[in-house]
């Protein structure tokens, strides 16, 4: 078996939990509903630990890709003369980082102001280009700078992406294995709340416990010190 778990599969695996093989209480449509649910909330749950799990990297020399079902041109961040906006892409969350990848410029930074923030502010009634450059970021996935630039500059992003939904039986689980058990144990509990069934907060529980255990380790990997034993330590 793959790695990656398929919607199919972990449909199986909830309709086991709920001792109900065969649609009848839980539809059809029930299941793959709250296993998209459940993959939202185990994605909240392992951000909060801020160990960089779902995070990419596009430069805006990329071309056109297409992201989450979206054709998205990657030029739409390219840093040009006279444009204060600039599209993120469709499965953008949270900037985490950006570095301009223009030759000779790498060195150059944007730099993170809320749109209140005075300088922000000052820096909109700027009429020439200067550095630092600000950004800031509006609605769901609106890059917007201060001062106007005066020249074209490439950037990479690296952001937090949004893991997309499960549409069909095929579809894979885009999560660190084996984080598919904790999505299957929050899509149980899921299901149960529409029985009223008090088995949910346990089911819940076993999902919280699965990525703490999950979060434990890779914390204890990143954190460890090396030991190196001696030279003749054991004798």
């Amino acid at each position: 078996m793959a790695l990656r778990r398929t919607l199919l599969e972990m449909v199986t695996a909830v309709r086991s939990n709920l001792d109900e093989i065969s649609p009848s209480f839980w539809t059809t449509a029930d299941i793959p509903q709250y296993l998209n649910r459940a993959k939202d909330k185990c994605w909240l749950e392992v951000r909060k630990a801020d160990l960089g799990y779902f995070e990419q990297t596009r430069d805006s020399f990329d071309g056109v890709v297409s992201i989450l079902g979206e054709s998205y041109d990657c030029t739409s961040f390219r840093i040009v003369p006279g444009v204060r906006d600039f599209t993120l892409p469709p499965d953008f969350a949270t900037l985490v980082s950006n570095r301009c990848v223009t030759s000779g410029f790498e060195w150059l930074r944007l730099s993170y102001r809320r749109h209140s923030d005075p300088d922000f502010r000052a820096a909109l009634e700027e009429t020439q280009a200067r550095t630092p450059i600000y950004y800031t970021l509006l609605g769901e996935r609106t890059w917007r700078i201060a001062p106007l630039s005066d020249a074209t500059y490439d950037f990479g992003l690296t952001y937090v992406y949004v893991v997309p939904d499960l549409t069909s039986n095929p579809s894979t689980l885009e999560m660190p294995h084996p984080l598919y058990m904790a999505v299957e144990q929050y899509a149980t509990a899921e299901a149960l709340m529409k029985d009223h069934s008090p088995d949910a907060a346990a089911w819940e529980a076993k999902g919280n416990a699965t990525i703490a255990l999950f979060l434990g380790t890779t914390a204890r990997e990143t954190t460890d010190t090396p030991v190196v034993t001696g030279y003749l330590e054991d004798f």
